[in-house]
């Protein structure tokens, strides 16, 4: 899903699961669909840049609150009417995110998400009508599904909290009690990284913000964000505040 509200309870269920398989589909669209009489954008025209920030948030999402042994396959969705070159180009802006996301496989570097396939797998089907190829999509994940139920220690996986959460919510009051109760984003996340050292060492800023956010949502903290810049007709926003007691305005 596009992270609708909705669907918020069913996602987090799936993130606290280790034999999930989480597939991020990204539209590459550059030509886009629109009706010529009345205006109406039905689809919008994607870039290489876009599609590559996209992706960087899903995977750092991940990369904070899924388990090690979750299985992320990363599909490439090709529109009619995208010229090879953009293809291309949208393809490799993917393949250098998930490789920044990679880490060392030999070391299996904590933090770093495990793909179905290393690299994006390439989807001709916009639609029911207009399906050319698979990219060997279910193949992939048959493997991934394979992966999970022969990891080693899928036996002995926490089922109920992923593996960062839990020293975060021990490092809260610790950081309530050094003060202040309201920070800054920037402050916010220093003192994150303070509190849990090499834990979290390997990690994005982006990454320990989609770990606030989940702290939010489990009512241990309160955020405030505030607008950034506006991509076409959205608004984009960012983390401006972090409120280490969501009770501060009655205590």
């Amino acid at each position: 899903h596009g992270g609708q509200q909705e669907f918020q309870v069913t996602y987090s269920s799936l993130l606290t699961q280790p034999l999930s398989i989480f597939v991020i589909v990204i539209p590459i669209d550059s030509a886009g669909l629109r009706n010529e009489q009345t205006g109406d954008v039905y689809r919008k025209p994607t870039n290489a840049a876009d599609a590559a920030v996209e992706l960087q948030f899903w995977l750092s999402l991940l990369e904070t609150l899924a388990h090690d042994v979750n299985q992320v396959a990363v599909v490439a969705n090709i529109f009619a009417g995208t010229s090879t070159k953009d293809r291309e180009s949208h393809v490799t802006q993917l393949r250098r995110v998930m490789r920044s996301h990679r880490g060392d496989s030999q070391t299996e570097t904590e933090g770093c998400v495990k793909f179905a396939c290393d690299e994006p797998i390439v989807l001709d089907a916009s639609s029911s009508t207009e399906w050319r190829s698979s990219g060997n999509l279910l193949g992939h994940l048959q493997q991934a599904s394979s992966a999970l139920q022969e990891a080693s220690d899928a036996g002995s996986l926490d089922l109920t909290m992923p593996a960062l959460c839990q020293p975060l919510f021990n490092a809260i009051p610790r950081v309530r009690r050094r003060g202040p109760l309201i920070q800054d984003a920037a402050s916010a996340i220093l003192a994150v990284r303070e509190e849990l050292g090499r834990i979290v060492e390997g990690l994005s800023d982006t990454a320990l913000e989609t770990l606030l956010d989940y702290a939010e949502q489990c009512g241990e903290i309160m955020l405030s964000r505030e607008p950034t810049r506006a991509t076409g007709k959205l608004q984009k926003t960012g983390l401006a505040l972090v409120i280490w007691d969501p009770n501060w305005f009655t205590t």
